[in-house]
């Protein structure tokens, strides 16, 4: 799973008559960079997203020309629900492998990958007709429901506050979630524990078992209006997959909606997915939490105007409190910020922004 163009996939159950079909394509330049999977079922009603990492190079492999006996690992979310996690390795050459896994109701599947348009389909026509006559796959169960749908599942982006696996992100995208994981960087998804929730700031504080570098809070913002700001987050993930986007803009008021002082104002863009991403400067402080857009439709409905970017986060101090009361022995600030390059700044943060799924 190491070229740049697309690789056609086939990924099949076992014991149920369920064959899905997609295409891998590499996020990043460098031969050993995750590589981003779409797959669809044949009934076209279930998609599968997520990425694969390579976790194994043997010596004796030299990618991109050679590939013996690599391996790695491949996290999906689906849009039913189901979390499926595969081990994979490669042929001698990069661009064929297979693989084995399991979904999170433990359902055995095979993978394969590599090839032509034309191998991939006689390989899902062989995984079809295998399959006859055995039983659709089986709903994933949720709590206090029979079965996840796609509109069951929120999505949204948060950050690690603590070197103990503390993260902040909105109230607002947990309300009511029975069930909330985080998928870290490195395609790893864990549990996720609620310690706290603040509905008035929409705030809330998560614990994960994990270990990142924790992004500085700032106690009292101090912002100004023009500064250069950017966020890191998982915007619409089904369309626009789940590497980490990158936005960038200015602070446009220290104020929110009806000039709300717990807001800021800025023209960073943001979508549906982005809500509890960190708000940060060029110093890499955090100088708010992601939160919202001005609704364009009811705006217009009630002005007769269509707001063009305006969007809100609220502010760090808020955060830093929610932190200091919730936290023992949290380091708080991590010292004076540094202003840096903005690509080397979104580097160092990576891997302290994560993905949130909560049913």
């Amino acid at each position: 799973m190491l070229q740049a163009y697309p690789l056609p996939v086939v990924l099949w159950f076992d014991d149920y008559d369920e064959v899905f079909t997609g295409h891998a394509l590499r996020a990043g330049t460098h031969p050993l960079s995750a590589v981003d999977l779409d797959v669809l079922n044949t009934a076209g009603d279930v998609r599968c997203v997520g990425s694969a990492r390579a976790t194994l190079v043997p010596p004796l492999a030299d990618p991109p020309r050679r590939c013996d006996g690599m391996a790695g690992i491949l996290n999906l979310s689906c849009s039913d629900g189901r979390r499926i996690g595969v081990e994979w390795s490669s042929e001698e050459a990069c661009n064929s492998g297979h693989g084995a896994g399991r979904d999170g109701d433990d359902h055995a599947l095979r993978l394969v990958y590599g090839g032509s348009e034309a191998t991939a389909q006689v390989t899902a026509e062989e995984a079809h007709a295998s399959l006859a006559g055995k039983p659709g796959l089986p709903p994933v169960a949720s709590p206090g429901s029979s079965q996840t749908s796609d509109s069951d599942i929120n999505t949204a982006t948060a950050f690690f506050v603590s070197w103990q696996g503390h993260l902040v992100t909105n109230h607002h995208t947990l309300a009511g979630a029975g069930s909330v994981q985080v998928q870290l960087d490195d395609g790893e998804i864990l549990d996720a524990t609620v310690l706290h929730s603040d509905p008035e700031h929409d705030l809330a504080l998560l614990h994960v078992d994990a270990i990142r570098t924790p992004l500085p809070l700032q106690r009292r913002i101090r912002a100004q209006r023009g500064e250069e700001v950017f966020t890191l987050g998982y915007p619409l993930i089904q369309l626009q997959g789940q590497e980490q986007k990158a936005t960038f803009g200015r602070i446009n008021s220290l104020s929110g909606l009806q000039g709300d002082v717990r807001f800021i104002q800025m023209d960073v863009p943001i979508q549906p997915g982005n809500s509890g991403g960190p708000l940060l400067n060029r110093g890499g402080e955090v100088l708010g939490v992601v939160t919202s857009m001005l609704h364009q439709q009811t705006t217009y409905e009630m002005t007769g105007v269509i707001p063009q970017n305006v969007n809100y986060a609220v502010k760090s101090d808020f955060a830093w409190k929610l932190v200091d009361d919730n936290v023992e022995s949290w380091a708080g600030h991590g010292g004076e910020p540094v202003e840096q390059e903005l690509s080397d700044l979104i580097a160092r943060t990576t891997d302290s922004v994560v993905l949130i799924l909560a049913w």
